[in-house]
């Protein structure tokens, strides 16, 4: 959609402008507009987090968003809070909900917006969990048992392999192009990600085997991880499944999902002592914040670090 096309839509809808604005025509307005800006993934994202907050105007039979006040969306965070989410979780919603009262605002489909300067609440700092290292050996001790003949077994390692060792995201891994798997450098150039910004993750030998078998079985597809069935591309669910299979048949308690294993290869790369930046690059994060939150306490490294210096002094 072109510049112009857009400040047509505006156009259009402001003409249509009603004296009361419903909280559907609202998120209408704002998500019609967002879909021609973002990414499908954050169209959904938009999506959920609306729910939510809607879920809680239903409750006290709001329906207009010119009903919707300072005192209205403090019940709302309370709401939530009573409910046990998260400061985090309840800005989420807040958020939302501000963003669609202040596109509404500026483009005058409603006079004012008297939730602007709502302030978030107090940021909780969440651990960073991580799968331990003994705990990856049982995977792998797993996954290595399976027979390379199984094209399932292999697509399943080829899975684990890439998530421990690029920290790549679900639906990244899902649109991985097998044309972008480049097996000379063992390089993977992501092009489809989060951010919209390409980038290049790299994988060990050993998963190079793996990824070499495996399309020595299947038949070549745009995408690289496909149904074997009707050779459509993966779906996310394939992948959790996968997960909580071996989850379940290994008796591991902790979460293994996708992200945690991105957080997993995020800490031990920075106790690896590999420069920030570096790190920022390849796990594709926008702001070099993101990556600093990695830098959490490792307790057995600190503890280590710690008594070799004390080990020292006793010298």
């Amino acid at each position: 959609m072109t510049d112009k096309e857009i400040k047509n839509l505006i156009k259009l809808l402001a003409n249509h402008k009603d004296q009361k604005l419903s909280l559907a025509k609202a998120f209408e307005n704002f998500i019609d507009f967002s879909k021609a800006n973002c990414r499908s993934q954050t169209i959904i994202y938009y999506q959920r987090e609306w729910n939510y907050a809607l879920t809680f105007f239903d409750s006290i039979n709001i329906q207009f968003l010119d009903d919707i006040d300072l005192n209205i969306m403090i019940q709302m965070q309370l709401h939530f809070k009573r409910q046990k989410y998260s400061n985090n979780t309840i800005n989420k919603f807040t958020e939302m909900v501000k963003m669609v009262y202040q596109f509404n605002a500026v483009n005058n489909f409603i006079d004012g917006n008297p939730i602007r300067d709502l302030k978030k609440l107090k940021k909780e700092i969440v651990e960073t969990i991580i799968i331990p290292r003994k705990i990856k050996l049982e995977i792998f001790n797993w996954l290595n048992k399976l027979s390379n003949d199984n094209v399932f077994n292999l697509r399943d390692k080829i899975i684990i392999y890439l998530l421990n060792e690029t920290g790549i995201r679900l639906n990244e891994l899902v649109n991985l192009k097998t044309k972008n798997i480049d097996l000379e450098t063992n390089t993977i150039h992501l092009d489809f990600t989060k951010t919209g910004v390409p980038r290049d993750v790299y994988f060990t030998n050993e998963t190079k085997k793996y990824i070499e078998l495996y399309l020595n079985k299947v038949e070549p597809n745009a995408f690289f991880f496909q149904n074997l069935v009707d050779h459509k591309p993966m779906q996310k669910v394939t992948v959790n499944k996968l997960l909580a299979r071996i989850q379940r048949e290994l008796g591991i308690e902790q979460s293994i999902s996708a992200h945690k294993w991105r957080h997993s290869l995020a800490t031990e790369l920075m106790n690896s002592s590999i420069p920030l930046k570096e790190i920022q690059n390849v796990l594709g994060h926008t702001e070099l914040n993101t990556t600093q939150k990695y830098l959490h306490s490792n307790q057995e490294k600190t503890k280590k670090d710690i008594l070799n210096v004390l080990s020292l002094q006793e010298m």
